[in-house]
């Protein structure tokens, strides 16, 4: 199998594919059918709407980045007391802007899942690539360089009105600002979202409430042990935090410690789960 997976069977590679066969119960089956033609033409689609979307997220999260900033606030004749006490004043510079952008990002691992699907894949396990190759896309996109524009051009904005030609000057001085909001951001993905997992919380939810519909003791019980990791999710977050990690090592060094803290906290907690709780949805073969 595995040689017949790697030979070429036709001169032209889009006549004929074979690749190694996913087991019967990951397979798309409504997604069997579809042409070469057809899956091409949907993926174009695919990628178009990505992009639109991802364009479309970057316009909010950048907005709602600039407009939270405590300065501006201040100006706010009903928020300017409010927001200047030194425990309000904390919470928007430090906890607020990453959770805003957690809360942006939670719903664009599903869209992505539906999407992977309507483009023609044809296994679980090609959904998933699909995900963690769109969503590290996106945040690559919409966190990182929206984080930055966010950061440097709105606040530079009459500046580099004034001055045209220092932008890259400004750049550069104020690139290294975002630093603390990337720190900020680890801390909450790490030390906050993920940790969470050990609790499991919305699975726990969920269960509870289907428990009540379940018509057996086995039934209630097949709801509990059949959990799955999102690897469209944890992959994508994992590589993001290297990411910022590597970028903001040499301009901020407390990032270092903050990117360490984050892996160990998911070590801990993604070995637990994936050894006493999570089962193997799908076997990919290491690709």
């Amino acid at each position: 199998q595995a040689v017949a997976a790697n030979s070429l069977h036709h001169h032209d590679v889009n006549a004929w594919r074979v690749h190694l066969a996913p087991a019967p119960f990951e397979v798309v089956w409504k997604n069997l059918g579809l042409t070469m033609t057809a899956k091409t033409g949907r993926l174009y689609l695919l990628w178009v709407a990505f992009w639109a979307m991802t364009l479309f997220f970057m316009i909010p999260v950048t907005a709602i980045q600039a407009l939270i900033e405590v300065p501006k606030l201040a100006k706010v004749p009903v928020l300017g007391a409010i927001v200047t006490a030194p425990v309000i004043r904390q919470l928007l510079e430090a906890v607020v802007p990453g959770m805003v952008l957690k809360i942006f990002l939670a719903i664009v691992p599903i869209i992505l899942r539906i999407m992977a699907i309507l483009s023609g894949s044809t296994s679980i396990s090609e959904i998933d690539f699909g995900v963690v190759k769109r969503f590290f896309l996106f945040q690559v996109v919409v966190v990182f360089f929206g984080t930055i524009i966010a950061g440097s051009f709105f606040n530079q904005l009459q500046q580099w009105i004034k001055n045209p030609t220092g932008i890259i000057t400004t750049l550069g001085k104020s690139i290294p600002m975002t630093s603390t909001f990337f720190i900020t951001y680890l801390l909450i993905n790490g030390l906050g979202a993920k940790s969470m997992s050990f609790i499991r919380l919305p699975n726990f939810v969920i269960f509870w409430i289907l428990s009540k519909f379940a018509g057996s003791p086995r039934a209630r019980q097949r709801m509990w042990m059949y959990q799955y990791t999102s690897n469209g999710t944890t992959v994508v977050d994992h590589t993001i935090a290297l990411l910022l990690g590597l970028t903001f090592s040499c301009i901020n060094p407390i990032v270092c410690p903050v990117a360490l803290a984050y892996f160990v906290v998911n070590f801990v907690g993604e070995t637990y789960n994936n050894v006493y709780v999570y089962r193997r949805q799908y076997e990919s073969a290491g690709m």
